[in-house]
């Protein structure tokens, strides 16, 4: 997750360095950043099949060689049309990650506290984005941009090797697909060693029907209580990943253009993922206890905090602390509502549900940078261009209001935790 983080907002942070090479103007980079989203659209469903159908582990370890092959070769790109290409590639590996990290972590997590386990999981992506701001203030000024992407291609190489040893596959999937009783049994034995006495014990999943044979359709994702809930998770996705991609692809520049020095642009735009991790730590122990009210008033903090990044000036302390509490609240819905939909979502459907939703939220975040690329040719000043990702964010307030309404219903309360209707959550037992 740290690497997936670091690869898709390194870019972001590449710019200025790629702009000064290729001798273009800053606008036409928005096409650049949108590749690697209309790559995660593609990627973040066709992995969440691939994790649904072969297992979380394998669709991991994928989608991690892809980015970190194409991360290494983006290191070497000549002009924009290679720029573009490599970074939709990057785009496909990039989206195969959080919906599997977000599955195998809730299939394994202790139900009291498994939005904060997964919450805590996803921090890996907001403290990965902080490390290109780290990268480009110690190497740009002396190496350029392309060591930025080769550090990125290493990393997640190194990491899906030590994955290809010790992560383990998703217990409850492994159950569900009936894979053999023996690998079952090896990841159950190592997290209960009391099933070591009773090896000849079988595995049942109470109200779940078994077959790995079953395919998905996504029909599944509107079926049993989820008519509504579905739609209105891709409408909240589009809303923060529309603003999130908006202000880590064009804060760096903007920044920049205004006067900003290199190092006072990393250590400002930093502020933003340092307010999200406090954000998303804060937010982990809420969404278990209050759900998705906790999302709402993130949503509605977060709409004046955006808007106001515009109108700082040139004060480092005041701008970075208002993009420290724009960043608190944004990141804080993002990986909250990975958390909300990693508990709505049932075992059988889980990496599909959450790809679907990364998937069809980054179909409109892909306009997000080409919008700005827009905007920014037009030669708006800086306080007009950050009311662009406030529109999103009303939209997303009103959004997150309704689903709340929805979960009270399905929940039987405010809670995640309690049981939901129709569907209840399988649970594992030895018999």
């Amino acid at each position: 997750m740290i690497a997936d983080g670091y690869d898709l907002q390194g870019i972001g942070f590449a710019a200025p360095g790629i702009v000064k090479m290729l001798h273009i103007d800053r606008s036409a980079l928005g096409p650049v950043f949108s590749a690697s989203l209309v790559g995660m659209l593609f990627g973040a469903p066709l992995f969440g099949w691939i994790g649904d159908r072969f297992g979380r582990r394998p669709a991991l370890l994928w989608g991690a060689a892809i980015f970190g092959v194409v991360s290494l070769l983006t290191a070497f790109a000549q002009d924009l049309p290679q720029l573009l290409v490599l970074r939709f590639v990057c785009g496909i590996g990039l989206g195969g990650v959080p919906a599997n990290s977000v599955a195998l972590v809730a299939e394994y997590a202790p139900k009291r506290m498994r939005a904060t386990m997964i919450v805590m999981a996803q921090i890996g992506l907001t403290f990965g984005s902080m490390l290109p701001a780290v990268a480009s203030g110690l190497m740009e000024g002396a190496h350029g941009w392309r060591p930025l992407f080769i550090v990125g291609g290493i990393a997640p190489l190194l990491i899906g090797v030590a994955g290809f040893f010790l992560l383990p596959e998703s217990l409850k999937f492994m159950v569900v697909k009936k894979r053999a009783i023996s690998k079952i049994w090896r990841v159950a034995s190592a997290l209960d060693p009391r099933l070591q006495a009773n090896s000849g014990s079988t595995f049942v999943v109470p109200g779940t029907q078994l077959g790995g044979a079953q395919r998905f359709h996504i029909k599944q994702l509107f079926g049993d209580g989820l008519m509504w809930i579905t739609p209105i998770l891709w409408l909240l996705y589009m809303t923060f990943l529309s603003a999130n991609y908006f202000l880590h692809g064009w804060m760096p520049i903007l920044f920049r253009d205004d006067g900003l020095t290199i190092t006072q642009t990393a250590v400002a735009a930093a502020m933003f993922d340092v307010g999200g991790i406090l954000g998303a730590l804060v937010s982990s122990r809420l969404v278990d206890k209050y759900g998705v009210a906790t999302v709402v008033v993130l949503y509605v903090v977060a709409c004046p905090a955006v808007a106001v990044i515009g109108l700082i000036g040139h004060s480092l302390f005041l701008l970075g602390a208002s993009i420290f509490v724009a960043g608190f609240c944004l990141v804080g819905i993002t990986l909250s509502m990975g958390a909300v939909a990693g508990v709505i979502y049932p075992t059988e459907v889980r990496a599909n549900g959450i790809g679907w939703c990364y998937g069809v939220g980054r179909f409109a975040s892909i306009l997000s940078p080409v919008i700005g690329g827009w905007l920014i040719g037009m030669k708006l000043p800086i306080s007009q261009l950050f009311l662009v990702p406030v529109v999103p964010m009303l939209i997303g307030a009103a959004a997150c209001f309704t689903l709340l309404q929805l979960c009270l219903r399905r929940f039987d309360g405010i809670s995640l935790n309690r049981k939901a209707e129709p569907m209840s959550e399988p649970v594992l037992e030895a018999t």
